[in-house]
């Protein structure tokens, strides 16, 4: 088996080492024969990307499921791209996961979604504290969190529940 996709691995490799260093050219075509000679031992496969490139992902998905037709697939949205220059419009822009779904990535991810989504909040916040004081708070955090039911806003009860779990479970733990 190891034998078997180690030369489907390297079969794009020039023979000739004589700096020591074996020459690897990536690219689709190269992501693709790696991931139909993992498809068999995989869950998932994901190709990453320079640029949020729909036909680069459809030819992917299109050549792995040719071998392999219910291959789940996984894509990477990264906050790496600058998706208002790769070129796509609002309408592609707003439909990109949905056509990338259709393809079968199954698993769409934004890498540290929640850094950037937590940074710009915080930063936000804090520049309207410095001035506000808690009107800042009381505004841009505990009314809209009121307003659209987030449960994190009566935190407490979470707490209290963790809590009682916790002590649950070591009371099962030392009394049986």
């Amino acid at each position: 088996m190891r034998q078997d996709l180690a030369k489907v691995i390297t079969t794009k490799w020039p023979t000739d080492l004589t700096s020591g260093f074996y020459r690897y050219q990536g690219g689709t075509e190269a992501c693709i024969s790696r991931a139909i000679a993992y498809a068999p031992y995989a869950d998932l496969l994901w190709m990453e990307t320079k640029k949020p490139l729909y036909a680069q992902a459809e030819q992917f998905s299109k050549a792995v499921k040719a071998v392999y037709p219910d291959q789940w697939l996984a894509y990477n949205l990264s906050p790496s791209f600058n998706w208002r220059a790769a070129g796509l419009t609002p309408k592609q822009e707003r439909d990109y996961i949905w056509e990338l779904g259709k393809l079968g990535f199954v698993w769409q991810f934004i890498t540290l979604a929640g850094l950037h989504t937590t940074a710009l909040a915080v930063d936000q916040f804090a520049k309207h504290y410095a001035v506000d004081g808690m009107q800042a708070y009381c505004e841009m955090v505990q009314e809209p969190e009121r307003e659209a039911g987030v449960e994190v806003l009566t935190h407490q009860v979470q707490s209290r529940f963790r809590i009682t779990l916790m002590i649950e479970m070591e009371w099962r733990t030392v009394h049986g």
